[in-house]
């Protein structure tokens, strides 16, 4: 799978885990831009009530940004 960063240069990938029920993907890159600044994780699991940010490219939008609460955690589907 190649990706595509907002500069124009692609990369290969390789396909490391997806979750069905969010939509989310991980994904193992071969090169990254000088220009690229990786996102630090939190130390901490999220608190009910705790405002929260996901930041992607969804159907080719770019650059899209959704604000969100935590509203539940530790649920089993």
């Amino acid at each position: 799978m190649d990706l595509q960063y907002t500069t124009g240069e692609w990369t290969s990938t390789e396909l490391i885990g997806t979750d069905v029920f969010s939509g989310l993907a991980v994904l193992e890159v071969e090169t990254v831009p000088e220009t690229a600044t990786p996102l630090s994780f939190s130390e901490t699991p999220p608190s009910i009530g705790q405002d929260v940010i996901a930041i992607g490219n969804p159907f080719g939008l770019e650059g899209s940004m959704s604000r969100g609460t935590i509203s539940g955690v530790g649920r089993d589907y």
